[in-house]
């Protein structure tokens, strides 16, 4: 595997051969070169790394069905990938950095919506033109 792309599903086994630092590299790359000006950018790197890992191991998660479901909403692959990383970030923080369960991530994924994301980033954006 010699690119990324959001909008495009790597290879499973492709993916998973991967070590952990060329993962991000590729990531980082497209990332460099498509959205450079993002603010956290590790965090993102590492959110879409997180995403694209758990989504190739398949049934072992249900994080490669929450992409597609999410994708026949409406969302393309790259909003899907945001919208469950925001989820694992967000519990992440409830538990204050400590672990969450499994069953909390599947069910806070069951209950994400491609509408419940929209609305989320249209808020956000009305939020940013706000503080300008």
């Amino acid at each position: 595997m010699e690119t990324y792309d959001p909008y495009t599903a790597p290879d499973p086994q492709e993916w998973l051969a991967l070590s952990e630092p060329n993962r991000f590299e590729l990531v980082t790359e497209y990332l460099t070169e498509n959205e450079p000006r993002v603010e956290g950018a590790m965090i993102h790197v590492a959110i879409h790394v997180m995403v694209e890992t758990q989504a190739a191991l398949g049934d072992q998660t249900n994080v490669a069905y929450t992409l597609e479901r999410l994708q026949d909403e409406g969302l393309d692959r790259h909003e899907a990938i945001h919208a469950i990383g925001l989820i694992f970030a967000e519990l992440m923080m409830e538990s204050g950095g400590t672990q969450f369960t499994a069953d909390d991530y599947t069910g806070a994924l069951d209950r994400l919506s491609a509408s419940a994301w929209l609305e989320m980033t249209e808020e956000r954006k009305n939020m940013d033109e706000e503080e300008m």
